[in-house]
């Protein structure tokens, strides 16, 4: 069980550390399309838009390679559950074989006891009431003695069960806390996605406007525009750096409560 669960803990962070260079990756692409697009924009209010529209599938293309990798961590989690489970039944399974083992022992022992001492009857009945006294009093000690063995047996492994039980309802919890974790991280992201391309569309859309209502003017006009886009561009690189912050935060937040859950689990097995 503790090598499949490294091997678990393995791919994911194997498909975590994937995760995290294609969102680099991303974040080169989507910069170095930004600054293509600004320098389309001055030549030709069309291209900007359709740059913008490029920009922003790729940026869809890319949540969507990033949803796609935390569906496979999901599976991989659940699959280690299922395993988990289906081991943890069978050891709960072998301890109730086991203890009925034990039950069919014992009555064997008992019979076996109670035939012995109807030998011993027949065998001492010719005998004094002494002798048949001490014969009856060592039986009632010999089976005394099993049943405070067989008692002392018993309470042990309903001690182990009662364990068991207390981890799995334990492994649940994490695993329930670890699902609920995992969904709000994506529903976070998903609307700091949807917030970003709104704030996106409506620049550009102000853009357009100012551009409509201003037209072809003077040189110096011009120098006034460039430098209000490009406190513009540094405005939204400001912005894009916030949402990387963000995500990065994310990253950190999940991986803490991976190496959380993984040092309970090692504890909870050592």
């Amino acid at each position: 069980t503790l090598s499949r669960v490294a091997a678990s803990n393995k791919i994911k962070r194997e498909i975590w550390n994937a995760a995290t260079a294609e969102h680099s990756d991303a974040v080169s692409r989507a910069k170095e399309n930004f600054r293509e697009a600004q320098d389309a924009y001055f030549s030709s209010w069309t291209d900007v838009v359709i740059m913008n529209t490029v920009a922003k599938a790729k940026v869809d293309d890319e949540f969507e390679k990033k949803t796609t990798a935390w569906k496979e961590v999901k599976r991989h989690y659940y699959s280690e559950l299922s395993l988990w489970n289906k081991e943890n039944e069978r050891r709960v399974q072998e301890l109730l074989e086991r203890v009925t083992a034990w039950k069919v022992e014992v009555a064997r022992l008992e019979e076996e006891a109670r035939l012995e001492h109807l030998r011993l009857r027949d065998q001492i009945q010719n005998e004094n009431d002494v002798a048949i006294m001490l014969s009856h009093q060592k039986h009632a000690e010999a089976v005394e003695l099993a049943i405070q063995q067989h008692n002392e047996e018993w309470v042990q492994w309903k001690k182990k069960v009662v364990l068991m039980l207390e981890r799995h309802i334990l492994y649940q919890y994490q695993a329930s806390k670890f699902e609920h974790d995992y969904k709000q991280a994506c529903i976070d992201l998903e609307a700091q996605h949807d917030k970003d391309v709104l704030t996106w569309e409506r620049k550009c859309e102000e853009t357009k406007l100012e551009s409509k209502r201003l037209g072809v003017a003077a040189r110096a006009e011009h120098a006034a525009k460039v430098q209000a886009a490009d406190a513009r561009v540094l405005e939204r690189a400001e912005v894009a750096e916030q949402n990387r912050l963000i995500w990065d935060q994310a990253q950190q937040d999940h991986q803490h409560k991976i190496e959380e859950t993984r040092h309970q689990n090692y504890k909870l097995t050592a």
